[in-house]
């Protein structure tokens, strides 16, 4: 099963800004001379994610990487480069992405995740998976002003696709891509002037616009119901199962590894001087 995918943006950042080193092939961003490509870019990104990238995505890593760039420029002009405590971090680092990268081909493919196993965590922890409060599944199209929003709102009376004006229309692009679901809210999360409206409101039906605390314009589509005391479908946390069934794998192969090669290993630790360290 494929897990979540998460941008580090940090991270990201430290890798894709940190080389110096000339680059070849498609030229997208130059600082001052020194050439960021395309496939140097790419590479930033675990292989198997890089067809899902979106062009947001890359606009970010693309800014993070002109960012930092300017800022490395600099500090190399003032010399910061040859600090001993810079040049100190500078292989610590090296050795860190090393050490990672082996552990990626030592443990990563060799782990997996197979439905039973996520069943089965379902299925032992069912408190966990238990809602405790009443939650509404909403979509929503969110519209900066009131003549927009009851524009809106009148295309949707007129029978027009409520996913497809929220591609068009709505400010949330967060939400947008996803027809404009938000999920499953707490009730008691909502403000007054939403809950009043969406409370007694049948699933499939949607709201008048209602105005948020914040000034926005909100049009919910009511999807889905839980109460209380209700068992949250296995479908909507199997990706969260998945992560921590995985998350603990590869702690267990982790420390297996770790041991195997400090058996190998001939390792001494010598005792710390008293300038450092509280006693």
């Amino acid at each position: 099963m494929r897990t979540k995918f998460v941008i580090v943006t940090s991270m990201l950042i430290f890798v894709a800004g940190c080389s110096s080193k000339a680059q070849e092939g498609k030229v997208v961003a130059e600082v001052n001379g020194q050439k960021l490509t395309e496939e140097y870019l790419l590479a930033q990104f675990p292989a198997e994610y890089r067809a899902n990238l979106t062009s947001e995505d890359l606009d970010k890593a693309i800014q993070s990487w002109v960012e930092l760039e300017i800022l490395y420029q600099e500090g190399v002009r003032q010399k910061i480069n040859e600090d001993r405590q810079v040049l100190d971090l500078i292989d610590q680092a090296r050795k860190t992405i090393i050490a990672r990268r082996f552990l990626e081909s030592a443990i990563g493919p060799s782990i997996n995740v197979t439905d039973s196993e996520m069943h089965a965590a379902y299925e032992r922890e069912s408190a966990r998976f238990t809602s405790n409060e009443e939650a509404v599944n909403l979509s929503h199209i969110v519209l900066r002003s009131e003549g927009a929003a009851q524009a809106v709102y009148k295309r949707l009376q007129a029978g027009e696709n409520f996913a497809q004006l929220v591609m068009d229309y709505s400010e949330d692009t967060s939400s947008a891509k996803r027809g404009g679901d938000i999920g499953f809210m707490p009730v008691a999360a909502l403000e007054k002037a939403m809950v009043d409206e969406i409370a007694h409101l049948p699933i499939g039906k949607f709201t008048k616009p209602i105005k948020s605390q914040a000034g926005a314009y909100h049009i919910f589509l009511v999807k889905d119901r839980r109460s209380s005391g209700s068992s949250i479908p296995f479908e909507e946390v199997k990706d969260d199962i998945a992560q921590a069934i995985l998350a603990e794998k590869q702690q267990i192969a982790f420390d297996s590894l770790v041991t195997a090669l400090k058996n190998k290993a001939k390792i001494n630790i010598y005792p710390l001087g008293d300038s450092i360290g509280k006693k």
